[in-house]
């Protein structure tokens, strides 16, 4: 066909030391008996022809989503095959996995908000066992301050309930066997079906395990949910913020308390940048309407409601006549860079 295969190839190359050949992806059930490729080669294709072969990555502000793109400190979304969605989304936690340290009489010992290992043996998890074919689903990708959930189209493939099962004992039957079949190859996962067991090793490995940082999942017919718990996430209701429950109470550079004041720098940095870009429309079509703005910046109605809000009490512009009919007037005496 007209689909190449070079991160795949590269990949595979890296994780076993061969080279793939024709008879290969024949095997691996990737091409059929007459040379076409199958559903599960598109998955592993450079130009993954699915649409629906992609993650959405958030980084939200916070405990809950917020009503607005202004309250996200990062997001991405990332398009692809497999595994070139496993290789993205674990860079982009890796990016927000905050370290924290603590000294011990001999040592110091680092920790970071999530564990590593459970983090991979969730999204392969997500990557192999979704349901590809959801017209327009993905992978989404929500970290939080307290927590990071993967969550997936399709619930378990015989139809039980995860949350009603022993976890450790789940053996969970396979929706995409070819796919499965050729991560293990790759030693990305194991026939046994041990995930499960192995993200909740890894959490109990950590260091000051305590049993409220045991995830959650979920699943209903059409979605599977898995939430990690934030290890260095503590709440202090007498300093009424967040706060280490270490003893040592020491957090590195990645610290909360440097985290919020980074976000908080996103923040304003992301508001400066749209009261720029709605001036200058506002410049550039007077008539413009608020509901006309908020799609040509790309944020919600609510928040270019704000964002006009704070520009009028700031003196930026003014509104001339009605909401209909009316039209917008720029203060030439303002000064966008003095950020009022």
């Amino acid at each position: 066909g007209n689909f190449s295969f070079t991160f795949l190839e590269s990949y595979y190359f890296n994780k076993t030391g061969k080279r793939l050949t024709s008879a290969d992806y024949r095997s691996f059930g990737f091409v059929s008996k007459d040379g076409f490729l199958t559903n599960a080669g598109t998955l592993f294709a450079d130009l993954c022809p699915l649409l629906q072969s992609r993650i959405f990555c958030t980084r939200w502000n916070g405990l809950t989503k917020a009503p607005s793109s202004l309250d996200a400190s990062d997001d991405k979304e990332f398009s692809g095959n497999i595994l070139q969605l496993l290789t993205a989304s674990q860079e982009f936690i890796k990016i927000h996995n905050a370290k924290m340290w603590y000294k011990e009489p001999t040592t110091r010992v680092e920790k970071l908000s999530y564990p590593e290992r459970a983090v991979f043996e969730i999204l392969v998890n997500a990557l192999v066992h979704r349901d590809y074919g959801v017209i327009g689903s993905e992978i989404h990708i929500d970290i939080f301050d307290d927590r990071l959930t993967i969550t997936n189209p399709g619930g378990m493939y015989d139809g039980v309930l995860v949350q009603n099962q022993n976890i450790e004992d789940v053996i969970s039957t396979r929706r995409n066997p070819v796919v499965a079949d050729f991560m293990t190859r790759l030693e990305l996962m194991e026939r046994r079906g041990s995930g499960f067991r192995k993200i909740l090793d890894a959490i109990k490995h950590e260091p000051n395990y305590k049993e409220t940082y045991l995830p959650e999942i979920t699943s209903t017919p059409y979605r599977f949910s898995f939430t990690l718990k934030n290890m260095n996430y503590s709440i202090d209701s007498n300093a009424g913020g967040q706060k280490s429950g270490l003893n040592a109470q020491k957090w590195s550079e990645n610290s909360q308390d440097n985290g919020e004041k980074t976000r908080e720098k996103t923040r304003e940095k992301t508001r400066e940048k749209t009261r720029e870009k709605i001036i200058q429309a506002i410049k550039e079509n007077p008539n413009i309407t608020a509901k006309e703005l908020a799609g040509k910046i790309g944020i919600t109605s609510k928040g270019m409601e704000w964002q006009l809000k704070k520009l009028r009490e700031d003196g930026c512009i003014r509104r001339i006549g009605a909401d209909k009919g009316g039209y917008w007037e720029f203060v030439e005496n303002y000064k966008v860079e003095d950020g009022r």
